[in-house]
């Protein structure tokens, strides 16, 4: 399996905890990526690099933020957002709106 791109294979990473009750904490957690194991499988990867894809062609050819695009998909900006991080996958009308052709 590959290694974690988020901790590079250590399985956890340096971050800000905010608890939503006033206070938070710095230190080492598990990373949310590869939940601690420091791999990640291809298929992993493969979504991550289509959803930058995904970023590329909507920051780049369409100039505009999640907040314009979505809507017209009929997503949320957060959704939008799961898919150019590769939590999600991305629905057929914006894979070929994107031009990425057959999957």
């Amino acid at each position: 399996m590959p290694t974690c791109p988020d901790c590079n294979g250590q399985g956890e990473t340096f971050r800000f905890v905010d608890y939503r009750d006033g206070h938070g904490e710095h230190g080492y957690f598990p990373c949310d990526e590869c939940g601690g194991t420091g791999q990640v499988s291809e298929e992993r990867i493969k979504a991550r690099a289509v959803g930058k894809q995904l970023r590329d062609w909507r920051v780049h050819t369409l100039h505009m933020s999640l907040r314009d695009v979505a809507p017209r998909f009929g997503l949320t900006a957060v959704e939008l957002s799961h898919m150019e991080h590769g939590r999600i996958p991305i629905p057929d009308v914006l894979w070929e709106a994107a031009g990425f052709g057959e999957r």
